[in-house]
């Protein structure tokens, strides 16, 4: 049924993802069951559908788990990992989707995927300064996704160096924060991100008020 429904729809399965994972699950396809299973989970955070989307994501965990070929699909298994942890994050499951971003991350420093690295790395430190959590680790997965992406130009190292600077406010001297902070604005207008370059020019400006406040008698 399901290879019927894609050749129905080919280009734009996107209409039958809520339908294809099941099939491919009962005839145990259980790679393509998976695939079919992320996209449906992306198509459901996409639509703020967060508890949807973390079912859908571990149930294709779970068909790659039964088939002991995991190993073969490593992007795959990463794409559902970081969906998992996105959809905790989502619905205010703070601790379990650190873990579980936390666990991404390992996969990603096996892989060799410095995006994915990136991105489990933003979405772990994300519940710490929300809740103003204490959590060392933080940085330290934030310096190392920022050690593998790279000094090239990218979104992602412009919200990294932001997260970096406002999680080591405290414990980094002030011109380095500003330094890193600089950098992240002017990569960010480089890129002509509107979204990226509010986030770094927020912190800046919170940094540099908070700098001269203290520098005042």
């Amino acid at each position: 049924v399901a290879t019927v429904l894609e050749e129905l729809y080919a280009g734009r399965t996107e209409k039958v993802a809520v339908n294809l994972p099941q099939h491919y699950d009962m005839a145990r396809l259980d790679a393509k069951a998976a695939r079919a299973y992320l996209l449906a989970g992306r198509g459901a955070m996409a639509m703020y559908a967060n508890r949807e989307a973390l079912n859908l994501a571990q149930r294709g965990l779970d068909c790659l788990n039964r088939s002991d070929e995991a190993h073969q699909h490593s992007a795959l298994l990463l794409d559902l990992h970081l969906l998992r942890a996105e959809a905790l994050l989502r619905d205010g499951h703070f601790v379990e989707c650190m873990v579980a971003f936390r666990h991404a991350a390992d996969l990603a420093i096996a892989f060799g995927v410095p995006e994915a690295l990136a991105q489990a790395a933003l979405g772990y430190d994300e519940p710490r300064w929300r809740c103003n959590l204490e959590d060392a680790y933080a940085n330290t997965l934030l310096e190392r996704a920022l050690e593998h992406i790279g000094p090239d130009d990218s979104v992602q190292r412009v919200y990294l160096l932001a997260h970096l600077a406002r999680g080591s406010q405290g414990s980094m001297p002030a011109q380095e924060l500003i330094s890193m902070l600089d950098e992240a604005v002017g990569m960010a207008r480089r890129l002509g991100d509107p979204r990226a370059l509010v986030e770094s020019l927020r912190l800046r400006v919170s940094v540099d008020r908070t700098i001269r406040s203290r520098a005042r008698p």
